[in-house]
């Protein structure tokens, strides 16, 4: 909900033309005009929601845009937004737009150590392009805890994987850093960010990681660990023993590039 209601006001101010002025002027009033109209939808589908949880949840909601609103206002940096929600390494169904595509249709290969490749494929939530148009730099929406800097020992590869696939498909720009931004009213004081410097240092470790990954994938081994248990769905075979049972299985020897990448 969140990601849509900033895809259309973003694309709306880019239309004015996107400026720090107009996003002054206008962003109180477009953006609770968006908001409510997408809230409503949203609700539309949710028919079973008690009215007080609705209310409570547009004014979470509210406040959450209009902190980061106000930060956008605040932090004048001279890039603007240029792309939202641009897919690549796929071909998207079902959502009909007037904006030009930022990244060229066609797959996006990524050579692993193995001496194999994947194909990459994802969306990312908004890029923006320096005033000179050289410059191009990758921002990714979150909500909740942010993932960890670096590589997380494999679970914070996004950034990195960004970058390769804008530069892959885009070498006319230089592109300049990634970074993850908060939209439901974390903490801004520290951002996290991968610049393309520190990609290109350690795109071996990168690359290797990303290796070892698949290959266990395609082994059938998912490699789960206690803090991914959230999004698991059958975190209740392991109960409250999860930590008991990593502990169990860390001897197996199928887990040697798990350990590896952790």
């Amino acid at each position: 909900l969140l990601h849509s209601i900033l895809e259309e006001f973003f694309l709306t101010l880019k239309r004015d033309p996107y400026s720090r002025e107009t996003l002054g002027v206008l962003s109180d009033k477009l953006l609770g005009e968006i908001a409510d109209k997408r809230f409503r939808l949203w609700t539309e589908t949710r028919p079973n929601l008690a009215p007080a949880w609705k209310n409570f949840e547009r004014e979470q909601m509210m406040r959450h845009l209009q902190a980061f609103l106000r930060r956008e206002i605040n932090i004048s940096t001279g890039y603007v937004a240029e792309a939202f929600e641009e897919p690549f390494g796929f071909l998207p169904s079902g959502k009909e737009t007037d904006e030009p595509r930022f990244f060229p249709m066609g797959p996006v290969p990524f050579n692993l150590t193995s001496g194999k490749s994947v194909k990459l494929r994802g969306r990312v939530d908004r890029i923006e392009v320096g005033p000179e148009g050289g410059d191009a730099r990758i921002i990714d929406y979150k909500t909740g805890r942010l993932p960890a800097s670096g590589y997380g020992g494999g679970t914070a590869l996004q950034l990195g994987l960004y970058l390769y696939a804008a530069s892959f498909l885009r070498p006319d720009l230089k592109w300049k850093s990634a970074k993850y931004e908060t939209i439901d009213g974390g903490n801004y004081a520290d951002p996290i960010s991968l610049t393309i410097e520190e990609f290109e240092e350690t795109f071996g470790i990168f690359t290797e990681i990303v290796t070892k990954l698949v290959m266990g994938m395609s082994n059938g081994l998912f490699f789960p660990a206690p803090r991914s248990c959230v999004a698991c769905p059958l975190s209740d075979v392991c109960g409250a023993y999860e930590q008991e049972g990593l502990a169990g299985k860390m001897n197996d020897p199928r887990l040697g590039e798990w350990r590896w990448v952790r």
